[in-house]
């Protein structure tokens, strides 16, 4: 009588351990065929969430960068190019790691994203991030963004249908908005100072 209680129980955790084991397998498989056909999708929505929070820091930097550029040195600067690359300097100083210091627009691939300062593990969460090693928004100079295609936002997922005559734009409290073709430069960005 013992050896088939014995027998049941036996049964009945095997029968519980099974389904709990295809339920995680088709719940898997279903994030796995989500990632694959459109976005991850748990940390597309904690990506949104830390999107929102950069479009917010981007706002507050642009409303006080103004105040606290030395516009005298930018005015003495020169031409409109040589404003906008001392503006860039001056921003580049005050722009903390991890927070929001431009958007970057590709409209051909639904790109429009603000991107942040660093490329370290939880700034990429937050969408596009600045490799601090190249040139800052507004100094003339090539600029490097790091994102995802499959997690938080997968921002570059459709990187690739990017074509030469499609046209892209950046733009940062400095220097608004700068757009060009694909592999080219923008010569005379727009300055921007706060009213």
């Amino acid at each position: 009588m013992e050896a088939i209680r014995q027998h049941a129980r036996v049964r009945r955790l095997t029968r519980i351990v099974s389904v709990a084991m295809i339920t995680a397998g088709v719940v898997i498989l279903t994030d796995a065929a989500m990632t694959l056909a459109w976005k991850e999708p748990v940390s597309l929505i904690y990506g949104a969430v830390k999107q929102a929070q950069a479009s917010d820091e981007l706002a507050g930097l642009q409303d006080e960068f103004g105040a606290t550029a030395d516009l005298d040195a930018v005015a003495n600067a020169g031409g409109l190019e040589p404003q906008a690359q001392e503006l860039a300097r001056q921003f580049a100083r005050e722009a903390p790691n991890g927070e929001g210091i431009g958007r970057i627009k590709i409209p051909s691939i639904g790109i429009d994203y603000v991107f942040v300062e660093g490329t370290g593990t939880t700034t990429l969460q937050r969408g596009l991030g600045r490799y601090p090693e190249t040139a800052f928004p507004g100094q003339g100079k090539t600029i490097g963004i790091a994102g995802h295609r499959t997690t938080y936002l997968a921002p570059f997922r459709k990187i690739n249908d990017v074509d030469d005559t499609g046209t892209s734009a950046w733009s940062s409290p400095p220097a608004i908005p700068c757009s060009a073709p694909r592999n080219a430069t923008c010569s005379s960005p727009t300055l921007w100072r706060s009213s």
